[in-house]
């Protein structure tokens, strides 16, 4: 047997575990952007309603502290995506779509995603408490409320709707106290309805898409049928559309009013994407769907001319 092995030179060696050494954070930075979920930030643009809806939109001063509120925000449900994963990894793990997540296949290793996921939930409650006290509140409430959806509220029916929803409407309050404009009851009352509709949409397709591809199911979901939920979407919808309506009225504004066919056409058409086209785990590309995006682009020109009249 010849024993005249190569050996790496002590300099190809020191090499070699640089690059084993520079391989960790990257791989562990995109695991970790991978399950802080940055397709779901969109959900924090609710931050920037208390900026729109006061007629501040050309505001620079303001419209940085947003942006920062915003950024914040996002760090901070990122970290809360990651915690949620971590308490799911077992059950993800015999999910068709969610088994391929990196926590819940085991790439990424618990013992690095939870120190992650606190240092960016320091970092983020650092940054809020540097904007005022009352949006660092508001950051802690949003905590508070993801972390006891993650490990209680979910579990619990009903419940686990209006725990979600809340923490729509924890974004639009932190996003008024961020820069410190009134904060509308209209505004909370939209907010919550829209969140409602949007989160028994997708109890709606999990239960109807995903039962019928997969053994899998939320626990949560034995306690919910078809029927109730088609009666609950029936129920927020309507009352969706007659708060925004009255609000569109109270303003006196004619552009509001014009405002209201874009909001009717867009949750038409999410109601209609989610139940007759086939978004397997993620009814949220409905979102990239043209026709809705081009009646949201229409009522965001509506706001920003609110905002010059």
């Amino acid at each position: 047997m010849n024993n005249d092995t190569y050996k790496n030179t002590p300099a190809e060696r020191a090499g070699l575990f640089l690059i084993g050494i520079l391989q960790v954070p990257v791989k562990y930075t995109y695991y970790t952007l991978k399950s802080a979920r940055i397709n779901q930030w969109y959900k924090n643009v609710l931050i920037f309603a208390g900026l729109a809806f006061s007629s501040n939109l050309t505001n620079w001063r303001l419209g940085l502290t947003s942006l920062l509120a915003f950024f914040y925000f996002c760090v901070l449900s990122g970290a809360g995506y990651i915690i949620n994963d971590i308490a799911d990894r077992d059950k993800d793990a015999s999910h068709l779509f969610k088994k391929d997540r990196p926590i819940a296949s085991r790439r990424f290793p618990i013992k690095y995603a939870l120190p992650i996921a606190l240092i960016l939930i320091a970092a983020a409650l650092f940054g809020s408490w540097m904007i005022n006290r009352l949006f660092f509140t508001a950051a802690l409430s949003y905590l508070a409320v993801t972390l006891s959806y993650s490990f209680y509220f979910k579990k619990v029916v009903l419940v686990d709707i209006i725990a979600v929803s809340i923490g729509f409407v924890i974004r639009a309050i932190a996003g008024c106290v961020a820069i410190g404009v009134n904060i509308s009851p209209w505004l909370i009352i939209c907010s919550f309805l829209l969140a409602l509709f949007l989160v028994l949409n997708k109890r709606w397709h999990s239960l109807n898409v995903l039962n019928e591809q997969t053994s899998y199911t939320k626990s949560i979901l034995e306690f919910y049928s078809t029927s109730t939920l088609d009666k609950l979407i029936n129920i927020v919808t309507s009352s969706l559309l007659v708060a925004y309506l009255v609000y569109a009225i109270n303003t006196n504004k004619v552009i509001m009013l014009v405002s209201t066919v874009f909001v009717v056409y867009g949750l038409f058409r999410y109601l209609y994407l989610v139940q007759h086209m086939n978004y397997q785990a993620d009814p949220d590309k409905a979102l990239r769907d043209k026709g809705l995006l081009i009646s949201m682009g229409c009522w965001v020109i509506c706001i920003l001319m609110l905002s010059k009249i």
